[in-house]
């Protein structure tokens, strides 16, 4: 399996662990894998990083031992699904402090966006496989 591509998560997040859950079921080449940003993993890489180890409020995206987060990290991971990939690549385009304007504001609100589902993601045997 491929460690060069490895989404970290807040594993308290709904909208986190559904973005998991469609990485997941539309990763036909099987190049991602996941770690929350609570696990040891995730602890590890926040320190190597010198990243706050009790903050939860963005995904990481770990390639090529390349660390990029917020919006960045969100559109690397979806650019490598066929189906947003040119999307994504577009995206990008545009200048990083406006598209992590739109993603802290969709951050700071996941919770209100979300109010009614349970956050809790629970592993198919697949996605432990692809768990650090």
């Amino acid at each position: 399996m491929n460690n060069s591509n490895i989404l970290l998560f807040d594993a308290e997040c709904i909208l986190c662990n559904k973005s998991v859950q469609y990485i997941l079921k539309h990763d036909s080449k099987k190049i991602f894998q996941f770690a929350s940003l609570q696990s040891d993993f995730g602890q590890q890489t926040l320190k190597k990083y010198n990243l706050p180890t009790d903050s939860y409020s963005t995904v990481l995206f770990l390639q090529d031992e390349k660390l990029f987060s917020k919006s960045t990290a969100a559109l690397r991971a979806f650019s490598m699904l066929s189906a947003f990939r040119k999307i994504a690549l577009c995206l990008l385009i545009i200048p990083t402090p406006i598209r992590d304007l739109v993603y802290t504001i969709i951050a700071k609100n996941r919770k209100r966006f979300f109010k009614n589902e349970i956050s809790c993601l629970i592993p198919t045997e697949e996605l432990k496989d692809k768990m650090l």
